[in-house]
């Protein structure tokens, strides 16, 4: 059994011939036999790991947010379950952050070869995979509306300049909400369910709960969200999950959530666009084995 690396160039702000190149060596002084996998552009991470996905049992992703999401995703439906680290390259880089992954790539490499695994949850959602979370509402779909042209001018100021669209006259979201069979129907401004402490590059999830539903419910009689709901929505990213306008499951886990709207508004899984009008969710506890840094878990 060997070791693959997979990279994305194009993640974040790109990644130069020079750092790739430093980063390579690097891995082959660790791993003389290493199998090198570039890709470029979303998918071509999924199908590299379901190639290898039998004969290795470490992959060590370069990229970003999506591009771990592929590799999990080929994982999530294979009876293999490789070890995956991380050297992080995205913009955000959510999953690396509450792993303490750090993004200078001779401390992530360094970290990889301590070899401390821990098993992670993921969000399966009807088809799809989610590693940390999923998000339905305001300012939800700033992750894939923005421009990887601009990602590479102003990194995560991007999604924060491109946010600013959905502050005022945003829609309510009529949804049928189903929660471990318990039924909540409504308007809501956001519904977000993560199983990670970073989401957008903010510490959500401040108490290291293992996954959490975040609601934010509006008038059912108002056709947009509230200003004042809208203002919860900033505190929650600037101070985390700390007051009751939430629904969290600490002391129980949360099997099935389904969520219908019949007007396909689209929800994002780890920052790419999903849509149908039937999300039928299952939180799959301890489904991966990811490095991590012992050192802050």
């Amino acid at each position: 059994m060997g070791e693959i690396f997979i990279y994305n160039s194009q993640s974040g702000k790109g990644l130069s011939d020079k750092k790739l190149k430093k980063i390579t060596s690097l891995l082959l002084e660790k791993y003389p036999n290493i199998t090198i996998c570039p890709t470029s552009r979303l998918g071509d991470a999924k199908l590299t790991t379901r190639k290898y996905i039998d004969t290795t049992n470490l992959i060590i992703v370069l990229g970003g947010d999506g591009t771990i999401n592929d590799v999990v995703s080929a994982v999530a439906d294979s009876p293999y379950s490789p070890i995956i680290a991380i050297i992080p390259n995205g913009t955000m880089n959510d999953l690396a952050h509450s792993l303490h992954i750090p993004k200078n790539y001779k401390k992530a490499i360094e970290i990889i070869t301590q070899n401390n695994i821990t098993k992670r949850d993921i969000i399966k959602v009807n088809d799809r995979y989610a590693v940390y979370g999923l998000a339905l509402g305001r300012f939800s779909r700033t992750s894939y509306l923005t421009k990887q042209s601009w990602k590479k001018i102003f990194g995560k100021f991007a999604y924060f300049i491109n946010a600013t669209r959905d502050i005022y006259q945003y829609p309510t979201l009529p949804i049928d909400l189903k929660i471990n069979g318990k039924k909540i129907i409504g308007k809501f401004s956001l519904i977000l369910i993560t199983t990670s402490n970073y989401i957008a590059g903010f510490k959500i999830n401040k108490d290291n709960s293992r996954h959490r539903i975040i609601l934010i419910e509006e008038n059912r009689k108002k056709e947009y969200c509230s200003f004042s709901n809208m203002l919860k929505t900033m505190r929650l990213f600037a101070f985390g999950v700390k007051n009751n306008i939430f629904y969290d499951n600490n002391n129980n886990n949360i099997d099935n959530i389904i969520i219908i709207n019949d007007n396909y508004v689209p929800i994002v899984l780890d920052g790419e666009e999903y849509i149908e009008n039937k999300y039928d969710i299952q939180l799959i506890q301890k489904r991966i084995n990811i490095i991590c840094n012992n050192k802050k878990s």
